[in-house]
């Protein structure tokens, strides 16, 4: 179910629509309550980073806001 929801917040993270963006980084803050900072490091992170250097100003935007 995890992996589910976190390849939804980061494809929602991902869209040009800021409302399903907030939905992501709301989504990927529920996921973050739900585990300890080191799993949400090994397993969101990383990702996190590659949107960030390969994407657009929006998705960088975001991911600043998400964290």
């Amino acid at each position: 179910m995890d992996d589910k929801n976190t390849k939804l917040a980061i494809d929602y993270i991902r869209d040009r629509a800021f409302a399903v963006r907030k939905a992501g980084m709301k989504l990927l803050a529920n996921i973050a309550r739900h585990h300890e900072a080191p799993w949400f490091e090994k397993n969101i992170m990383p990702k996190l980073i590659n949107i960030f250097k390969a994407t657009g100003y929006l998705q960088r935007s975001t991911i600043l806001l998400t964290m």
